[in-house]
Order: C-alpha cells, then sequence, then structure tokens
C-alpha cells in the first residue's frame, strides 16, 4: 500500500511565512473513485492532522492520497463532483449536503483546537465585551460565522456588534496583523499563527475567549460543540467497507498520540501536510483533542444543528439529517 499525498504549491504571497504555510493546498486535478485508490480533502485545521496521521499508519489495502482543501465552495465542488472519498468539514455543512440529497455521510467529530477570539484590545475577555465592537469572521453563512452570531444572538448583542467578513482564516489574521482589525475569530491553527506573528512583530495580541467556551456558558452544556469532523461519499462505503471504520480507529489512535506529544505531531504535521511547525505545536499544547464517533454522539450533534437552524433551516438543509447520515462503525 502506498499512501501519498499530492505535492502542494503555495497561492499568493502572504505576510508572513506562518501564515502563508498554512495556504498551502494539493495541486493536480482529483483522481476517479476507484476500488484500488482514495482521495481525501482536508481542511486546513488542526483536526486534519490526526487523520493524516490515521492514513499515514494505517493499512488499508489501498492508495489513500491527501489533499487539503481551501474554501468551502471548493469543498463542495469536489463532493458534487465525485472526484474525493472522504473529507473533513463542518457538521453542517455535510448535513446540508446530505439533506440536498447528496450521498454524504458522518462517520466522526474531531475536536482539535478551539475557535478563539483573539484581539489587540486588552479589555475584551469575554462575549459581552465586544458590544459595540467590531469582529472579523471569516466563510459567510457558513461555520464560523454562523455559530457565533448564534451566539451573539443569544446573549442579546446581535445588534450590538459588527461584523466584517474576509474569505479564509488566514485572510482574517492577516487583517488582525495590519491593524485593519481589532479583534478577528480564528480556528486552530491560524489563531497560533497570528499570535506567534505578532510576537515576531512587536504587536500585542491576546486570546480573549474560545467559542466554545462562551458557547458552554450560554448553554449551560460543557460539553464539545461538534462542529466539524470525517465524512465520506456513500460511494466509499461500498468501494472500500473496511476503510472507514480503519481510518476512523487510526483518527481515534491519532488522538492519543497527539496528546502524548504536540511536538511529535505538530512535526508530523509540518512533513505531512505542511503546516508550520512551532505553530502547530502551540496550538496542540493548548487542545482538547479527542475523536468520537458520530452516530455515538448525535444528540449532540442534532443540538448544534438546531440551534444554528434557528438562525436560518437552510443552514442545515432545511431538517436534521435522518439515520443513515450517521455512519456506523
Amino acid at each position: 500500500m502506498t499512501n501519498r499525498a499530492a505535492p502542494p504549491r503555495l497561492g499568493r504571497r502572504h505576510l508572513l511565512t506562518g501564515l502563508g504555510a498554512l495556504s498551502l493546498w494539493a495541486a493536480g486535478r482529483p483522481a476517479a473513485a476507484r476500488a484500488d485508490h482514495a482521495r481525501l480533502l482536508l481542511a486546513p485545521s488542526t483536526a486534519s492532522i490526526l487523520v493524516a496521521r490515521a492514513v499515514d499508519q494505517g493499512t488499508f489495502g489501498l492508495d489513500v492520497e491527501l489533499g487539503t482543501w481551501r474554501s468551502l465552495d471548493e469543498l463542495r465542488a469536489a463532493i458534487i463532483g465525485g472526484r474525493v472519498d472522504g473529507f473533513t468539514l463542518p457538521t453542517n455543512v455535510a448535513a446540508n449536503l446530505h439533506s440536498r440529497g447528496l450521498p454524504v455521510h458522518m462517520v466522526n467529530v474531531i475536536s482539535a483546537g478551539a475557535m478563539w477570539v483573539v484581539s489587540r484590545n486588552a479589555s475584551i475577555q469575554a462575549l459581552a465585551d465586544l458590544q459595540g465592537r467590531r469582529v472579523q469572521l471569516y466563510f459567510k453563512d457558513d461555520l464560523p460565522d454562523v455559530a457565533f452570531r448564534w451566539l451573539l444572538q443569544r446573549a442579546g448583542l446581535s445588534d450590538g456588534v459588527a461584523l466584517d467578513h474576509a474569505g479564509s482564516a488566514v485572510e482574517t489574521a492577516q487583517l488582525l496583523l495590519a491593524g485593519r482589525a481589532e479583534t478577528a475569530l480564528l480556528n486552530e491553527p491560524a489563531a497560533s499563527a497570528a499570535l506567534i506573528a505578532a510576537e515576531a512583530a512587536g504587536i500585542t495580541l491576546h486570546r480573549a475567549f474560545t467559542l466554545q467556551g462562551a458557547w458552554a456558558e450560554l448553554t449551560g452544556d460543557p460539553t464539545p460543540l461538534p462542529m466539524a469532523g470525517l465524512a465520506v461519499r456513500e460511494a466509499t462505503l461500498a468501494l472500500h467497507p473496511s476503510f472507514v471504520p480503519a481510518l476512523h480507529d487510526g483518527c481515534v489512535a491519532a488522538a492519543d498520540w497527539a496528546l502524548r506529544g504536540p511536538e511529535a505531531a505538530a512535526a508530523f504535521a509540518a512533513a505531512r501536510l505542511g503546516f508550520p511547525a512551532d505553530v502547530t505545536a502551540r496550538a496542540l499544547a493548548s487542545a482538547a483533542i479527542r475523536v468520537e464517533g458520530a452516530r455515538a454522539v448525535r444528540p449532540q450533534i442534532e443540538a448544534f444543528l438546531q440551534a444554528l437552524a434557528e438562525l436560518s433551516p437552510a443552514l442545515i438543509g432545511g431538517r436534521l439529517p435522518p439515520d443513515d447520515f450517521y455512519v456506523p462503525l
């Protein structure tokens, strides 16, 4: 078996090398599904490190190729076009695609880093402190934008906080570093990349609070948010019936591995995915890393999706996904 990653290439030059490394993506046209091959598209986030490690350590009897998607539109196009077998993505996007009739099925939920509100303003320490401020977000009308807007609505702050949107977490971090945004919501490793870059440039940034922490405070539910995870196309389940559960088991093992040695996990992510090692090590060191089968945490997923649907039912495709959305493991 050969597990190989398509060679990355750089897009436009970024402000800082650490941030630029986060925008690497796999080049080349995705291969069509076939019995001896599987192609995975991974989000540019720390959660994807676990999937990459599972692939690297697994014995699946097929050639597994890794790529990284840059935007949700790119990912959706690959799924709709049948050019990808598995992918990491926000849970609501998977639910939305399934509700629209696309054969997308959720394998697991992966938590490997918080969504951080990072600010230049030291007085911002909690959600309530954003009253009268502007916040820079990304992926408008998708996660994390939708979850953040739900929090503002729940806290009665919808009219008191102005929101701006960029195309990606990397772009959002650049705006923060350039002084064009005071406060931003960033995933990992983008949040750690911004903090390291700020330190090098003599800019004062701080981690104000996490989206997950604000959610727990407002809802009274400390359960980790099932924001993202691994999903597969139905054809993948048919073509590779043993691959999907084996990949999930590999993700569980990878979570333990990353918890035991974040430095080693960061070095692996640098070699395999092009993530900057220092940034990734910092992101993983403070992360609550866990992997759970999607079917096992279905109640939590449904509660999360229902909260998003309060803003707009269209965000989840108008309804909660049925039982077959959740892959039995």
